[in-house]
Formats: C-alpha cells, sequence, structure tokens
C-alpha cells in the first residue's frame, strides 16, 4: 500500500473530469433523464490525449450501439416468451451475451466487448419498461452515450488540449521550432589531424 499523499493538488485532469461532470448533471437537469450512463462516457473519455480520448469515444458508441441493440431484441423477443421472465432470461441473456461478444471480434472492435455485453445485460433485463417504450429505452442508452462522449472530447481539446502543449513543448520561446545541431559527417580529432606518412617511410632501413 502506498503512502498517504496530504500535498495532493488537483491537476487540470482533475478539474476538466469536475467540469465534464458538471456539463452532464445540467444534460440531466434540462432533459429529466438520469445521467448517470453519460457521466461514466464523459469520464471515460477523458484520456491524456484526444487521439486516445476519440479512440474511447467510437468505442463507447459502438459497444452502446450493438449491447443496445441485442438487448432490445432480446427484450421484445421475451415480451412474447411465456415464462421468459420467470426463468427463460437466465439462458437468453448469455446467449445474447455471446452473440455480442461474436460481433465486436469479428468487426474488430475487441475493447468494446465488456461494455457491449454490460448494455445488453442491462436492457435485456429491464422488465419494468413497458414494451412501448422499449425502442425509447434503448436509443434513450446511445443518447446519453454520446452526449456524455461529446463532453468530455470537448473539454479535453477546449481546455488545456494535451496535443497542443506538446507542441508548444517542443517549440523555443519565439514560437518557432529548435534547431538541433547537426555534426558534420566526419570531424578529424585535432590531436590525430596530422596526416601519417607512408608505411615505407616508417620502416627504419639497414
Amino acid at each position: 500500500m502506498s503512502r498517504l499523499n496530504l500535498h495532493y493538488m488537483p491537476g487540470k485532469r482533475a478539474v476538466k473530469s469536475a467540469i465534464s461532470v458538471m456539463l452532464c448533471m445540467l444534460y440531466g437537469l434540462l432533459t429529466q433523464r438520469r445521467p448517470v450512463v453519460a457521466t461514466i462516457a464523459a469520464l471515460v473519455c477523458l484520456k491524456p490525449t484526444a487521439v486516445e480520448g476519440k479512440k474511447s469515444m467510437w468505442v463507447r458508441l459502438f459497444a452502446t450501439f450493438i449491447g443496445g441493440l441485442l438487448g432490445y431484441l432480446l427484450l421484445v423477443l421475451g415480451a412474447h416468451i411465456p415464462g421468459y421472465r420467470e426463468f427463460w432470461f437466465v439462458l437468453l441473456v448469455p446467449a445474447g451475451v455471446l452473440l455480442s461478444i461474436y460481433f465486436c471480434n469479428v468487426l474488430g472492435v475487441k475493447e468494446a466487448v465488456v461494455l457491449s455485453g454490460a448494455i445488453l445485460v442491462i436492457i435485456a433485463i429491464s422488465f419494468d419498461v413497458p414494451q412501448q417504450e422499449m425502442l425509447l429505452y434503448a436509443l434513450g442508452r446511445e443518447l446519453d452515450t454520446a452526449v456524455g462522449a461529446i463532453f468530455g472530447m470537448g473539454i479535453n481539446v477546449m481546455l488545456w488540449n494535451p496535443n497542443k502543449q506538446k507542441r508548444e513543448d517542443s517549440l523555443c520561446p519565439t514560437g518557432e521550432a529548435m534547431a538541433v545541431p547537426k555534426e558534420p559527417v566526419s570531424q578529424q580529432d585535432p590531436v590525430t589531424a596530422q596526416t601519417m606518412p607512408p608505411l615505407k617511410e616508417r620502416i627504419p632501413h639497414p
């Protein structure tokens, strides 16, 4: 266990995380939706670099789409299967997760396996959702994920952009790229700069 760090001060990434959460709370307040999914997406998309954040955003959107679609299909199918809520979901939901894992691997998005399976389970066992609202419920998950990911990516780019910071660190104070001195291809050592005489002249004659 590491020692306590009582001198810790929140850094830039911590501040950006708090701002992203605040935006998600405002989104939930204005739309009267629970901002849990949006908040998780925003925090996950706050990566050290903008490239990693963008990749995480697309992975979450893809995982939400696959998991939401399969979960919705299971929920609709369960509404027409007698005893789905009592027993059959125990077998059908794992089969849906297996199908979700298959799609993620076939489409080359292995990073989405865990999230897509989790979203599928959440939607497929939402027995309290009325049948006429099942599609809106699944689409709402996708919308919340997209909103949270956009908040996280936007804050990460607008405030202390990590890519921009790296470019500025590589520049000199005048804003120009620092010139790296080039070493000459061949440089004579001043000690051995004198030309050695031919071998015949160095061999003493009898």
